[in-house]
């Protein structure tokens, strides 16, 4: 990583672009932590990367990549926020407590979760709705 930032600064494209593979869902997860909407979280995601490419010149230390640019993305959620007098207060330890990891597990995936969610209310929803024969039968099941 190091050395893709090292390229990046000297204007390396091909090395932003490795960076930008490297850090996306990472970036992405922590903008949807804190905007807990996937576009707003997709939109600040592509402000980062747009603001880190920018400014990665003035980056001093390549090794501090990974936080320079939660930290970007957490300014520019809090900035987006501002604007839409949704600010909520969210501490530094907060966010240094969130994991960058890829997860495989569908419960684990913020999108997922939502999905997931939504479709166990619309069955719980659905079997509330049965005839008493049928809802019995539903929860001999379960």
């Amino acid at each position: 990583m190091i050395q893709a930032v090292s390229a990046a600064q000297k204007g390396d494209n091909e090395a932003f672009e490795t960076l930008y593979n490297q850090h996306a869902q990472a970036v992405y997860f922590l903008a949807l932590k804190l905007m807990k909407s996937k576009s707003d979280a997709e939109d600040i995601t592509q402000e980062a990367f747009l603001a880190a490419f920018r400014n990665i010149g003035a980056l001093k230390e390549p090794e501090a990549f990974p936080a320079w640019l939660n930290r970007i993305t957490v300014n520019l959620c809090t900035d987006s926020l501002k604007k839409a007098n949704l600010l909520t207060t969210v501490t530094l330890e907060e966010v240094a407590e969130t994991e960058f990891i890829e997860e495989t597990d569908r419960k684990l995936l913020p999108e997922s979760r939502l999905d997931d969610e939504e479709t166990a209310r619309i069955i719980t929803e659905t079997i509330d709705n049965l005839p008493l024969p049928q809802k019995s039968a539903s929860m001999i099941v379960n």
